[in-house]
């Protein structure tokens, strides 16, 4: 009798999906349907209502909102929530912002008044800055556009990014 190859064992779900890739457990169905974008309810009951392309992406001086068209912002949205996985989306945001050491980093000499050398505010002054980039799918070309815009294009929360 002839072992079965590789081949066939790839339609096999794994066992905690059924046969249509729906996870069976109710905490994984909620992660499933968040990461998705898709309404779900919360551990506590209350109703997560869907992810949906945010109509204004920014009011920023630098007009972010006019530089990424809405049928741009709708087609990021289907790609961003059509990967699915928490991991891949995190990737893809991760490729689209660019994080720089600061080349001007001020260096202000240490006094009494001002132990830190941050200017007052009892901090150090900032040594990392931060390029957003929202890509104009379906072309390579990207935008760079400020946190805001950034954080609304992809319909997610500060914390994620």
């Amino acid at each position: 009798m002839a072992t079965p190859g590789p081949l066939q064992h790839a339609h096999h779900a794994p066992q905690y999906q059924d046969k249509g890739g729906i996870p069976k457990s109710k905490r994984k169905l909620q992660k499933h349907l968040r990461s998705a974008g898709l309404a779900y309810i919360s551990r506590t009951g209350k109703l997560i209502p869907a992810k949906k392309v945010a109509d204004e992406l920014c009011q920023c001086p630098h007009k972010c909102d006019a530089s990424v068209p809405l049928e741009a912002r709708r087609r990021l949205f289907e790609h961003f929530y059509g990967l699915g996985e928490a991991d891949l989306q995190n990737q893809f945001l991760r490729k689209h912002m660019d994080l720089r050491a600061r080349l001007n980093a001020p260096t202000p000499p240490l006094t009494s008044s001002t132990p830190e050398g941050g200017g007052g505010s009892g901090r150090p002054p900032r040594r990392i800055t931060c390029k957003y980039l929202v890509p104009l799918l379906p072309s390579e070309d990207t935008v760079e556009v400020c946190q805001k815009a950034f954080v609304s294009a992809f319909v997610i929360t500060t914390k994620r990014e």
